[in-house]
């Protein structure tokens, strides 16, 4: 069997080459929403709250002034196995 592959690098270079791309990344900062009702990622005290690094005085990761090139990333895991028998993680 063959599986696909793409790197995070070839796969963010196609996403800054879509129309419009940069623009839905600030959606977050200029969307309505209210309040004490979470409808999105956008409204946990986690995006709020995220620092730059791990100093105690940093600023938020999340700013709609570096909504363009600050980007969360992250995985996805559905347990979908294309192979037969157990897999284990080494901890």
């Amino acid at each position: 069997m063959i599986y696909p592959f793409s790197t995070i690098r070839q796969q963010l270079a196609t996403l800054y080459l879509r129309s419009g791309f940069e623009r839905s990344l600030r959606h977050w900062s200029d969307r309505s929403h209210s309040e004490n009702i979470l409808t999105n990622i956008y409204d946990s005290q986690v995006w709020k709250t995220f620092k730059d690094t791990s100093y105690h005085d940093s600023p938020n990761f999340f700013q709609p002034e570096v909504a363009d090139s600050h980007l969360g990333l992250m995985l996805n895991a559905d347990w979908f196995q294309p192979y037969e028998g157990q897999f284990t993680v080494p901890v």
